[in-house]
């Protein structure tokens, strides 16, 4: 009973936060074509970035509208004379429901434009990463990353250049690690993992799993040969959390039975009812079917398996199964942009390394933390306590999936 009321304490706690914005990554994009002295820009970005700034002054207008507003405040062209003058409002264009999209045009009026500015997003999110893309009169083609401390692109004719070939691939390593170790849900999801393993090879293998799955996905999609939908992954990105925790709570379960049939069951109610309500497709309605699926079969295996060599095998399987659907979160970005993918492919494989390589770091910081508990903390606690602590960080973790799980696929 004191389970329960603990799982129930940390559900409401978790639940009633108004600070879980948790996706792993924050990017925006833009496809900017110059004309003598005309220059426009399309702007996509994923519909849960724009929530991250503070809303207050929406009122009435639409979150489109919103957006609009923000990024004429936010983005401004230069001449070589003055600022180049907003030609009209933003105008909204048609996209992906999962995202906004929005055309801006300066006139920089006798003058050429030469660089462009932009502000948006960062002082919110420090880790945002815009992704822009020039063509200019010759039809060639030029990409720049606007960060942080990088919000000024010279595209001055003779001048302007990539990034990617001006920066070296070193600093596309240290910009994945910085990302990757601000994405809540990720991390998240890398410390059930921990907690679920039984060994420090059940540790290796589950990471090793989750980097080849997370990898395949984001080879998908710069293929082009799959794309899923943005909003039922971000979704099933939480039901991944939620169901690595349920294993260890599996673990010290009486009733595994009816455990298992709740966890099964949540997700085809979930896409029933988003069905119904028409927030989610038909298509999508089958993917939540088939979740429901995967999980009852996940959960009874690993109930059943007891030797060694099998629980690896099914660990390794499982674990690339999750990796691909939280590999697929990045790459429904990746085909929504557009970006010429033989362009990027050097930096995308220096952030991609610098993802994997955030997420050893925090892997050997958890380690450390086992080690330093188990060696000079755990001694001094009676063993009861012990295992509450680890059942209470369970427990948020549960939490947290049930939540984005719930929030993601209604769309609050």
């Amino acid at each position: 009973m004191n389970f329960v009321r603990l799982s129930l304490l940390v559900f409401f706690f978790t639940t009633t936060s108004t600070n879980l914005l948790s996706h792993t990554r924050s990017e925006s994009f833009s496809i900017w074509n110059k004309d003598n002295h005309i220059i426009s820009a399309t702007f996509t970005i994923p519909t849960k970035e724009i929530i991250r700034i503070p809303l207050d002054s929406l009122e009435e207008s639409s979150l489109s509208d919103f957006f609009n507003q923000y990024i004429a405040d936010h983005l401004s062209v230069k001449s070589s004379e003055s600022d180049c003058k907003l030609k009209g409002s933003p105008k909204k264009q048609t996209s992906n429901n999962a995202f906004i999209k929005t055309e801006i045009v300066f006139d920089c009026g006798m003058d050429a434009p030469e660089r462009i500015v932009f502000t948006g997003f960062f002082e919110f999110t420090p880790s945002h990463i815009h992704y822009a893309r020039l063509i200019d009169e010759k039809n060639e083609n030029f990409e720049y990353l606007f960060l942080y401390k990088q919000t000024e692109w010279d595209i001055r004719n003779g001048v302007a250049d990539s990034v990617i070939r001006n920066r070296n691939f070193s600093q596309f390593i240290i910009y994945g690690i910085e990302h990757i170790l601000s994405g809540l849900d990720h991390i998240a999801f890398l410390l059930a993992l921990i907690l679920v393993a039984k060994s420090s090879k059940e540790i290796l293998i589950s990471i090793s799993g989750f980097t080849i799955g997370h990898s395949l996905t984001l080879s998908i999609a710069a293929l082009g040969k799959f794309r899923p939908d943005t909003k039922g992954i971000e979704a099933f990105i939480g039901l991944t959390i939620l169901l690595v925790s349920g294993t260890f709570i599996l673990s010290i379960l009486r009733n595994k039975r009816l455990f298992i049939i709740y966890l099964s069951v949540l997700p085809v109610l979930i896409g029933m009812i988003s069905w119904f309500l028409n927030i989610r497709e038909f298509h999508i309605l089958i993917a939540y079917l088939g979740m429901g699926l995967f999980i009852f079969c996940y959960l009874k295996l690993d109930s059943l398996i007891k030797e060694d060599k099998f629980r690896g095998i099914h660990l390794c399987i499982s674990t690339i199964a999750f990796g691909m659907i939280h590999g697929f979160g990045f790459a429904g970005f990746l085909m929504e942009t557009g970006l010429e993918k033989e362009e990027l492919l050097l930096p995308l494989f220096g952030f991609n390394i610098g993802v994997e390589i955030g997420q050893l770091i925090f892997v050997g910081f958890c380690l450390f933390l086992v080690w330093a508990y188990q060696n000079k903390i755990q001694m001094r606690i009676p063993a009861i306590k012990s295992e509450l602590i680890s059942q209470f960080v369970v427990l948020i973790l549960t939490a947290l999936g049930t939540y984005w799980f719930i929030q993601r696929s209604f769309e609050i």
